[in-house]
């Protein structure tokens, strides 16, 4: 027998055994050799399986130190109360001979007097902690 006819079945069952990998391979190939006294000569025949696979790449992530953060907030900020003095009322009266007298209708008092509160924008330092974020 030639070396063609020995080494054919040989060569169909390495080729099934390519054909059979699981797809987990990203190429099928065959190689045939033959060494001599002089060197060794080889040929591969090979080809793609199925879909090629892609590798997940995680997204890059980066640390963002903690920092402070200037935000401007409206604030309520209550009326202030104040003491007003109010002064005494006085009114002129006449008696049945004629004469003029002063009469206090109304006494001098003090009197709490309140201002209406508002909203202000105000500057304030907020503490941001530190993350990983993703780029």
């Amino acid at each position: 027998m030639s070396l063609r006819t020995k080494s054919l079945p040989v060569l169909a069952a390495v080729f099934c055994v390519c054909l059979s990998m699981s797809a987990h391979a990203q190429r099928a190939s065959l190689t045939l050799g033959r060494a001599t006294q002089y060197g060794a000569f080889g040929l591969t025949i090979g080809a793609p399986l199925g879909r090629p696979s892609y590798t997940r790449c995680e997204p890059r992530r980066t640390w963002v130190a903690g920092h402070y953060e200037t935000r401007c907030e409206s604030v309520w900020v209550a009326g202030c109360t104040h003491d007003v003095w109010t002064p005494a009322q006085f009114e002129w009266r006449w008696d049945p001979c004629g004469r003029a007298y002063r009469v206090c209708l109304r006494a001098g008092s003090w009197r709490a007097v309140s201002d209406p509160g508002h909203y202000e924008s105000r500057s304030v330092q907020v503490w941001i902690a530190g993350a990983w974020r993703c780029a």
